[in-house]
């Protein structure tokens, strides 16, 4: 007799055992499917965007809308000149050393006054290493020609006849120090003290917004 309530044990655990591993495996199942249905449909979604970001017409309304941006910022801010600038990587050196480069990508410019980028359209970041690091570490450079500490960024500025500069770099939202590009503000004829702070404060909104206008 007690042989017998051993078997029907075994055979009441065995079936437990075995509606157990059915149910997690058809949980598991479950959670796979919706697991791998999120990927697909985010992949798609992913796929749309970038084909949609890459077309002629979408980067052609993008560019119209940021050179509205600019000019309304000039007009309101009295500058002679707000531009872009952003960030890509170039040819690789020989040690696989990326070499990182800026483009001025989108600019306004008041009446008389002369673009950036007409004689040359890619800087080596490198060359601005004094700049940058004041951008990664500040909210916003505003600067007097004379007080620029900046020797190769100075040269190019006085050069073209700037008496004040301003730039804020826009980052990747996700990774903070990741600097994608910056807004600079040209002044020809004012000075510093003329410009005031408000500009300065105002610019770092302003930066972001032309930052998601890039990313959208």
């Amino acid at each position: 007799m007690a042989i017998t309530v051993r078997r029907k044990s075994g055979m009441f655990f065995e079936s437990v055992t075995t509606s157990v591993i059915t149910n997690l495996s058809t949980a598991l199942g479950a959670i796979i499917g919706a697991f791998l249905l999120y990927v697909l449909t985010q992949a798609g979604k992913f796929t749309r965007r970038y084909m949609k970001r890459n077309t002629i017409e979408h980067q052609l309304d993008t560019a119209l809308h940021i050179q509205e941006l600019l000019t309304e910022a000039r007009l309101k801010w009295g500058a002679a000149r707000v531009y872009v600038f952003q960030f890509s990587n170039g040819t690789y050196y020989a040690n696989q050393v990326s070499q990182l480069n800026m483009t001025c990508t989108h600019q306004s410019v008041a009446p008389g006054v002369s673009t950036i980028g007409e004689s040359k359209k890619e800087y080596l970041v490198s060359q601005y290493p004094e700049m940058f690091s004041d951008l990664l570490n500040q909210n916003c450079i505003f600067k007097d020609i004379d007080e620029i500490d900046y020797p190769t960024m100075k040269a190019v500025l006085m050069s073209q006849g700037v008496k004040t500069f301003l730039a804020t770099s826009f980052s990747c939202p996700s990774k903070p120090t990741k600097i994608e590009g910056f807004v600079g503000i040209d002044y020809m004829t004012t000075s510093k003290a003329e410009v005031g702070p408000e500009v300065c404060n105002e610019l770092s909104g302003f930066t972001e917004r032309i930052g998601e206008e890039l990313r959208s």
